[in-house]
């Protein structure tokens, strides 16, 4: 948008003497709105908010143990992964505060750290701050020093580029799981620990780690991940070079689903399927020891291997 028209001054569509002629309507107004607006707002009403909910994922097609603990959908409660979107609406203050995403799991900028009655009211009990390692070097965008005044545990992702964010989404994503997950039995319900996710704007690399935890956790595409986390946070900004990178894991993730699935259909077809060459040796030695009458290779007869080919692999020249 350029500079607001000095007095005078007409639009080139609009004089007679352009050799221009005016296709679209020319306005200065946006829906009756003034161009500048001293508060960005954006408002969410009626039935929209209904696109934005988060629902608990019906399977997680994975590796056991690579983003989660083997035990933990045994204890986590399905509610913790479902979130609800009320219409409301956006400030250009609310860039300076954090939105929480999942019921556990919030996102912000670093200077939301000096606000520790919000630490304590919303049961914040991990500050995992994302940087790069120029600010990990310098001890710069680190949550160490609140989480102890608070009492609450702190970690930190540093990344040096955009080359090492896939490793970072997922160290990032099995640090969260394994903090909500630590202690909890299967009869609990509600949330006991919650996290807060942050780097110095909270909209560019703390996002990225967000967006990467919706895409495995709630089995949603990048352009859905960043969507859900851009209503609840809109001032969240992925230049083309993250968006991509996010694009890329997600193909990641595709291929992993595939693969878990591909093992489960083959093992469901083929239940006696070997499961390993070692196993294969174990039952060659079952057999052979079922020959000779007994229960191991010791006492095998050399008479009951006389079926064997006696000839060397191998002769001497000589």
């Amino acid at each position: 948008m350029g500079p607001p028209a000095r007095a005078g001054e007409i639009s080139m569509s609009h004089d007679v003497n352009s050799p221009y002629t005016p296709i679209h309507e020319y306005t200065t107004t946006v829906s009756g709105q003034p161009h500048l607006l001293t508060k960005p707002v954006l408002l969410f009403s009626g039935d929209e908010g209904t696109d934005f909910d988060l629902s608990p994922p019906e399977s997680h097609d994975f590796p056991a143990g690579e983003f989660t603990s083997p035990d933990f959908w045994k204890t986590v409660h399905s509610n913790w992964f479902q979130q609800k979107s009320l219409p409301w609406m956006w400030r250009y203050e609310l860039r300076r505060e954090a939105q929480q995403i999942l019921p556990f799991l919030y996102l912000g900028p670093f200077t939301c750290l000096k606000d520790s009655s919000f630490m304590r009211r919303e049961g914040i009990s991990l500050l995992l701050a994302v940087r790069s390692k120029q600010s990990a070097m310098q001890r710069l965008i680190s949550g160490e020093k609140v989480a102890e005044e608070l009492g609450i545990a702190a970690a930190s992702i540093e990344i040096a580029d955009y080359r090492e964010l896939i490793t970072a989404f997922l160290h990032a994503i099995r640090c969260i799981n394994d903090h909500i997950s630590t202690g909890i039995t299967s009869t609990t319900t509600a949330v006991q620990r919650k996290v807060f996710v942050f780097c110095e704007s909270g909209n560019d690399r703390s996002a990225s780690i967000v967006v990467a935890y919706l895409m495995v956790m709630l089995n949603l595409d990048a352009p859905s991940a960043i969507s859900k986390v851009q209503y609840r946070r809109f001032s969240v900004n992925f230049d083309v070079e993250m968006k991509n990178t996010l694009v890329s894991f997600d193909s990641i993730l595709g291929a992993k689903r595939d693969v878990v699935r591909a093992q489960r259909d083959l093992a469901i077809c083929n239940p006696q399927v070997p499961g390993s060459r070692k196993r294969s040796f174990d039952n060659r030695n079952e057999a052979e020891a079922s020959i000779a009458g007994t229960s191991g290779m010791d006492d095998i007869d050399e008479s009951s291997l006389s079926h064997r080919n006696q000839s060397a692999p191998f002769q001497d020249r000589l």
